[in-house]
């Protein structure tokens, strides 16, 4: 990745299941290609808060950002995610370390969100549900 960290004006990047990515290149990701406004990490397991917190602050405009199954994922992520305003996509379906508070901040910091999967989360409860329901008006999945 800190190859492809080179392409400053890249946009799109889709590493799903790349079992051997790490934090470390996801974070030269963050750190060169701020323009960078999709990002999939589907079950890259070796991904956690430090990766995508580099993510957040470096590419401040992501629109979409799969972490599905990326199990060491947790609300620290979603707080700084939160600040990613343009954020209209967040799958994080089986991250068993999201809670109802790092959902809160998703829903309440971006307003574009209108895609959000978040099965097999099993530490969301009603009051996720409930910040959801109040400040996700454009939802729609």
């Amino acid at each position: 990745l800190k190859s492809i960290s080179r392409c400053s004006k890249l946009s799109s990047l889709k590493l799903g299941i790349c079992l051997d990515i790490t934090d470390k290149g996801v974070a030269h990701v963050g750190f060169s290609c701020s323009k960078l406004n999709e990002l999939d990490l589907y079950r890259c397991t070796n991904i956690t808060d430090t990766g995508i917190s580099a993510i957040a602050r470096g590419c401040p405009d992501l629109e979409m950002i799969n972490i599905a199954y990326c199990k060491d994922i947790s609300d620290d992520s979603l707080i700084s995610l939160s600040k990613c305003s343009r954020l209209n996509t967040f799958e994080s379906r089986g991250c068993p370390l999201i809670t109802s508070s790092g959902l809160a901040a998703i829903a309440m910091k971006c307003k574009q969100l209108v895609k959000l999967d978040i099965k097999k989360c099993s530490n969301i409860d009603d009051a996720g549900m409930i910040s959801l329901a109040y400040n996700s008006q454009n939802l729609r999945q």
